[in-house]
């Protein structure tokens, strides 16, 4: 029998309230989460083992929401239907806010994320921050095994795809390098980037929300560098990419780049409820004083069409992480036969994942729900997919004026090849 993830019990375990937990789990995250009490860990919250955890309340709800637990499924019983008020999916529009307790909305009160690099148990414990900062290969390769047989576990190959996303997030509010001499090179060929990242540049915290707006070009080029390397520390963990051919992987992976930095730019929009656009490496522009004309359409498109479905279905990172895995393989790329082949299974094998997951954590839905939620989730990745190819165009042409003005080289060169290049 498997063991609760959060105390390691075995007895009566199941999927609660989004995560693979005993009973006993399940009753205390739900009488805490309708009581709204507040737990303060008397040894600084460092509790770690099960028997310790267990004792201390403030680090039992926390490793509640670490594991996946979400405060808005609990009392879905008496109030489960979507609505057109525009209020959440699993809410009324007059009811109170829950408290979040997800992994993937913890913050300090200054805004900035606590978690540093989320685990599930200890076969993930070999996977260390600081790594980052001493060897160079890809991070995301450490994922790779954990996610071949995830089909048998919907709950489970979500939360190791979250993983992942906030590994590549790298969300450590103490290790902001704003003050440090940026360090970045647009001469690297992709081929390079893919076999190692940090050639493009370090890895620093990825999004997180100041008040800071891009000024001038090194800002953007800041920007671009952080999130290249976010891209590809995530694509070395596609377990579908590394049986691909090593022209089919570049193919594939170069195009994406722009789909994958839009998607991630809206779920961190709104993720940290930002009026406006949440930019790699901490650059927010607000609504209303965008300089960019570009970027104020983009902040329009946002509000038009995917703000608003993230918001009614209240998506979470789990999901959010398996509509970036049916993105990755949607649409048509220029691929030999063997890896079309490849791609049309994984964005089926995602798709029926996405399906499985819903089933599994929204047990309380009936099935017309259930496939009211996967439509509206689908729909969310076509906006997300229509807001990527805008962004791929948009970066083209300015591409193409860099090269015009000799600003801009061809190769090597990483925006180049992510847009251009020919494999």
């Amino acid at each position: 029998m498997d063991a609760c993830r959060v105390c390691r019990s075995e007895k009566h375990t199941g999927v609660y309230y989004g995560a693979f937990v005993c009973s006993g789990c399940k009753v205390f995250f739900m009488r805490t989460v309708v009581a709204g009490i507040g737990f303060v860990c008397h040894a600084g919250g460092i509790c770690a083992n099960p028997q310790d955890i267990i004792k201390c309340r403030a680090c039992r709800f926390g490793k509640c929401g670490q594991v996946g637990m979400r405060a808005d499924l609990v009392g879905i019983r008496a109030n489960r239907r979507y609505n057109d008020t525009g209020a959440g999916a699993l809410g009324d529009a007059n009811s109170p806010e829950q408290p979040s307790t997800s992994r993937d909305t913890n913050s300090s009160d200054n805004g900035q994320p606590t978690a540093v690099v989320p685990y599930f148990d200890r076969s993930y414990t070999s996977i260390y921050l600081q790594d980052s900062f001493t060897r160079s290969p890809p991070v995301g390769l450490s994922f790779t095994a954990l996610l071949r047989d995830g089909l048998k576990e919907p709950i489970r190959l979500a939360e190791r795809l979250f993983a992942l996303e906030m590994y590549c997030n790298f969300d450590a509010g103490s290790l902001h390098l704003d003050d440090e001499e940026p360090c970045f090179t647009y001469a690297v060929s992709l081929a390079d980037a893919v076999t190692n990242p940090m050639a493009v540049c370090l890895r620093t915290p990825a999004f997180y929300k100041t008040s800071r707006s891009p000024r001038s070009t090194l800002d953007y080029a800041r920007i671009f560098h952080r999130s290249a390397v976010y891209y590809l520390d995530w694509v070395a963990a596609c377990p579908e990419i590394h049986i691909m051919s090593p022209r089919d992987q570049l193919t594939l992976i170069g195009p994406k780049m722009s789909t994958m930095h839009f998607c991630t730019i809206a779920y961190n929009t709104f993720k940290y409820k930002v009026d406006g656009y949440l930019l790699p490496d901490g650059y927010v522009f607000e609504t209303g004083k965008c300089w960019d004309p570009y970027v104020t359409s983009m902040i329009a498109l946002l509000k038009s069409s995917v703000l608003p479905l993230m918001e009614k279905l209240r998506l979470s990172g789990q999901e959010f992480c398996i509509l970036k895995q049916i993105i990755m393989y949607t649409g048509n790329i220029d691929l030999s036969e063997d890896g079309r082949t490849i791609v049309n299974a994984a964005r089926k094998k995602y798709e029926q994942l996405l399906v499985f997951y819903v089933e599994e954590v929204y047990g309380l839905l009936d099935t017309e729900e259930k496939l009211l939620r996967v439509r509206l989730l689908l729909e969310l990745k076509n906006a997300l997919v229509a807001g990527g190819l805008i962004e791929f165009e948009h970066v083209r042409k300015e591409i193409e004026a860099s090269v015009r003005k000799n600003l801009c080289t061809v190769s090597p060169c990483l925006v180049y090849d992510m847009h251009f290049g020919k494999f």
